[in-house]
């Protein structure tokens, strides 16, 4: 059983989502939905019944983004909650925005709602909700900013110089054959750095690599100590 929090556009919409995934068999959802649709009432509701994710419209009662201030609150407060933001289009800055706010997917509202039971199902085992056009996008923006300077708490580097060349490199969106090329290794040895990689980081795919670099740029970090392959 999967707990959701639920918040459309109007508690009206809200509820008659909420009914729609109340319907299915497999996965089954227990489904909460908000009094009101105002995002500091969400969140309110989000604190008090600590749901596995919430599924939230980006525009709550007449604020644009409000969906993405409840995601940035509950990530300050680091609770476990995961969050699917639904969009009426596919537009770059909002898929950027989102996952920047910290979302662990999008969802456009003209899919089914069995690909919407799909992606909450997904994002509830761990995994990132996002097309590949969407990716493109993140790669798109962490490639035309600042370069990604990934440490722990205390700003010591958490990745070998090696190991942050193959994450920029992916974040450019190349491939392990291209990351090869680039580097003068072996597909092989690229493959090898990519899999401790991910298990430094505890992320598990290129995606999710890609908006860990996003989140970790986005950070003020104190200056790295740089760590020896």
């Amino acid at each position: 059983m999967i707990r959701l929090f639920v918040a459309d556009t109007s508690p009206m919409a809200s509820q008659l989502l909420a009914d729609a995934l109340r319907r299915f068999r497999n996965p089954r959802f227990e489904v909460a939905t908000p009094k009101s649709v105002n995002p500091d009432d969400c969140l309110s509701e989000i604190l008090q019944q600590s749901p596995d994710v919430a599924v939230l419209a980006l525009a709550l009662q007449n604020h644009p983004l409000g969906a993405l201030q409840i995601v940035r609150e509950l990530r300050l407060l680091a609770l476990r909650v995961k969050c699917v933001v639904l969009l009426e289009q596919a537009d770059r800055s909002l898929v950027v925005e989102s996952f920047r706010a910290g979302v662990c997917g999008v969802f456009h509202r003209f899919y089914s709602p069995q690909l919407l039971a799909r992606c909450i199902e997904s994002v509830q085992a761990g995994q990132i909700w996002a097309s590949s056009q969407e990716l493109h996008y993140l790669v798109e923006e962490l490639g035309t900013t600042k370069p990604v300077n990934i440490v722990d708490a205390k700003g010591r580097a958490l990745l070998s110089v090696r190991e942050a060349q193959v994450v920029r490199l992916v974040a450019e969106g190349l491939s392990n054959r291209e990351i090869s090329k680039q580097l003068s290794l072996s597909e092989h040895t690229v493959k090898n750095y990519l899999f401790r990689i991910f298990e430094k980081l505890g992320v598990a795919t290129r995606v999710e690599l890609v908006l860990y670099a996003m989140a970790q740029r986005d950070k003020p970090q104190a200056v790295a100590h740089r760590t020896v392959a």
